[in-house]
Parts: structure tokens; sequence; C-alpha cells
């Protein structure tokens, strides 16, 4: 059994009172071997899949819409979210295996469809033991923000990146700092001409947390030669920028990071050296030196997914494209100083190829996990594995009878 705290927070740490409190319950699923149609084929309605973290034990977690999977030991758990739950999140793993949830809470007024009316609340959540409990804000934001993403290097530290909505480009990034049970809200500790935009985090257990994004007027795709690509690098409490060109910054955007440990890193994303060619999607690895390793020339301008690695020299990056004819995903894996295009997972006949890659993970192992949203409707998260050379659709489902209500009539 796992629970759920629920942290929401903005300004300085205050006695916080709980908002909302509700059970957790984790019901049997299994893995299903039918690849002829999808599973499970009824009964969640419309859902998709919004990040997945893994554990050093091996646990992986994966968040949904409004629902959450979990595999040990190979077998998948899972539990629907409830009113408590935070929306729109991704999921990260602190080295003692304990999942956290990051996005927001959202206040939805009786017109719904009004954008402008919706009020929003940056979350954070921490799946503990048995129960979700959410906690009132220290004091109403001034704006509507999010928790993108989230990074730990012990149990009871991290950090984790606070945005603006869509609706404020010009509003700069902000952080929490966690330490020992409270958030703390703070600038971006390194001093920029232009705003810092940040965009992905990542941390090494008990050691250093990784930042990136990019450096501008607003945020958004960059195609102005001032939007810097932004590294950042937070070691024993000191700041410091770093440049994948020693000789000058990238211009460009990073939206991917990923901590290999012992200092290597590799990130994802749209750059180009300063004063040169427009960016393009590229990886930039660091072990110990950086690289900038671009992407081939056909995936040069698509949509960057998901970047995952097992080395510094052991590379996955998907990639998108709406002007692509089948609209699916591609697979590219640098191994060997190589890029190869590797074949996504078969999908059921009667089901297009529509789909995009939301996250990515992969083990020491080589075994790797990726979700995805398939752009057919109704809509769909998609559940993909990689073992033996190959990416497979991951069937899944539970036992209908152990479900409460009979369905997800009750949640």
């Amino acid at each position: 059994m796992s629970a759920v705290m629920l942290l929401a927070w903005w300004g300085a740490p205050a006695a916080a009172s709980a908002k909302c409190a509700a059970p957790v319950e984790w019901i049997a699923a299994h893995w299903d071997a039918s690849t002829d149609a999808f599973a499970p084929s009824s009964g969640l309605g419309a859902y998709q899949f919004t990040g997945l973290a893994g554990s050093n034990a091996g646990d992986l977690w994966i968040a949904g819409d409004h629902l959450m999977l979990r595999i040990h030991d190979g077998q998948p758990s899972l539990a629907f979210a409830g009113d408590c739950w935070p929306t729109n999140y991704n999921v990260a793993v602190d080295p003692s295996g304990i999942a956290w949830l990051t996005g927001v809470t959202i206040d939805a007024p009786r017109d719904t469809l009004n954008f402008d009316a919706l009020r929003s609340e940056a979350a954070v959540a921490r799946l503990d033991d048995a129960q979700i409990v959410s906690l009132a804000l220290p004091a109403p934001p001034p704006a509507s923000w999010a928790v993108p993403a989230a990074a730990f290097t012990t149990a009871d530290t991290g950090w984790a990146v606070l945005n603006a909505d869509a609706r404020q480009p010009q509003v700069a990034s902000r952080l929490l700092r966690f330490d020992h049970g409270a958030w703390r809200d703070q600038d971006v500790p390194v001093a920029d001409p232009q705003r810092i935009f940040l965009r992905q985090l990542c941390a090494e257990p008990f050691g250093d947390t990784w930042f990136v994004g990019t450096a501008g007027a607003a945020r958004g795709l960059p195609e102005s030669a001032s939007y810097r690509a932004v590294v950042l690098r937070q070691h024993d409490d000191a700041w410091s920028r770093e440049e994948p060109w020693p000789d000058g910054a990238a211009r460009g955007e990073l939206s991917h990071v990923v901590c290999l440990g012992g200092g290597a890193v590799v990130a994802g994303g749209s750059v180009s050296r300063a004063g040169g060619a427009p960016p393009r999607n590229s990886i930039v690895v660091r072990a110990p030196d950086w690289q900038v390793i671009a992407l081939p020339d056909a995936y040069a301008a698509h949509d960057l997914d998901a970047v995952a690695a097992v080395t510094a020299g052991d590379v996955w990056v998907s990639v998108s494209s709406l002007g692509d004819p089948a609209g699916r995903s591609h697979f590219l894996h640098w191994s060997a100083g190589s890029w190869s295009d590797v074949p996504g997972p078969s999908l059921p006949s009667s089901a297009s190829t529509r789909y995009a890659v939301r996250a990515m993970q992969f083990l020491p192992s080589g075994e790797g996990w990726a979700v995805a949203d398939h752009r057919d409707r109704p809509a769909r998260g998609l559940l993909l594995h990689y073992a033996d050379g190959a990416w497979r659709l991951q069937n899944w489902n539970w036992h209908f009878w152990d479900e409460p209500w009979l369905g997800l009539f009750g949640h």
C-alpha cells in the first residue's frame, strides 16, 4: 500500500492546514499479452500518461491524468486519482524510492470553457503510505503557476522548478527548495541580463543537481540569436553556469536533461553555436567535457519529445512531427558514435500509428520504458517497453471485480 501527501506551496514556509484528504487504494493489475487490440479496452474512458520515473530498486512509477501505475518486481498495480490529486503532473523518485508528483491543483469554475477563469495552484505530492493529503497554500499566489518537474539528491533534499502558466510568457522561472520537510521559494540564483526559463532538471543521488532551459525575453521557441541555451549546476550549495561550447554561449533552448552520476549529464533540445546556423535538434553530452551531437538531418526540426540514456555514449531520443504522413514517433539511438533509427512498436491493426512519446527512461541493464499519447480518439495513453533489441506495446489490465464501484464511475 502507498499514499500521497500533497504539498502546495507559495512564498516562505508557513504552518499548513489540510484542505483535502483521501485514502489511496491500490488495485492488482496484470499484463495483457494480446496485441490485436488495446487493453484496457473499456472502463477507463479517455486517459493519457503524463510521466514516468524509476527507482534505484527497479520500481517504475507511471503517472496518468487520472490514474497511477506502479511496477514492482515486474508486476503492475493501479490507483485511481480522486479530487485531492494534482493534475497535469509529472513524477520523480528520490534515492529512498519515494515517488513525488508535480503539477497543479485546479479550481475549475462552473463555466469551464472560460480558460481565463481557471485558477491553478502549484503542487508537489509525496507518495508515502495510504492516503493523499492536500495542504492549503500559505497565501494565494499572484498568478497561476505550475511545477513541471522535481528532482531529489536525498530523501530530505531536492529542487523543483516553478513556472507561470502560458498566459504569462514573460514571467521568469522560480525555484522551490525542499529541505527536511519544508519547501522554500527562491529566485534562480544565477545572474543573467535576460530572463531565465527552466524546462527540466535532474539530480545525482547525494550529488549535484542540473537544470536546463533558455534565457531570453519570453518563454517560447527561441528564434532570435539573443535566446541562449541555459545549463545550470548546483554543487554543494554553490551555483555555476556551464556552456556546451567553451568559446561561446549556445543559441537556442534545452528542454530535457538526464543525470548519469559522476558528473556525466545528457541534455537535449534545439541548439547551435552562437552566431552560427539556426538551432537544430541535438543532444549535449558532458562526460566530463561537453560534446554537442546533432540529430540526423531528417529529424533536425521535429518535436524532440523525450531523451533517455544508459551511459553518456548510449543515448535514446524520441522525436515526432505532425507533418509526418504517418504521424508516428521515431526512436533514435546514439551508440558507438553513430545514430540508428529503431522501429517503434507494432500497434493493433485497427489503430493508426499517430502517437507522441511523453517520457522515456532506460535502466542500467539497457531495458527501456516510454509513455506516449495516441492521437486517435478517444485519447489513450500507451505504455511501451524496450527489451531484446525491440520496442513493444505493453498492454495491461486490472481485475474488474477488484475495482472499487466496479468501474470508474465512482472515481
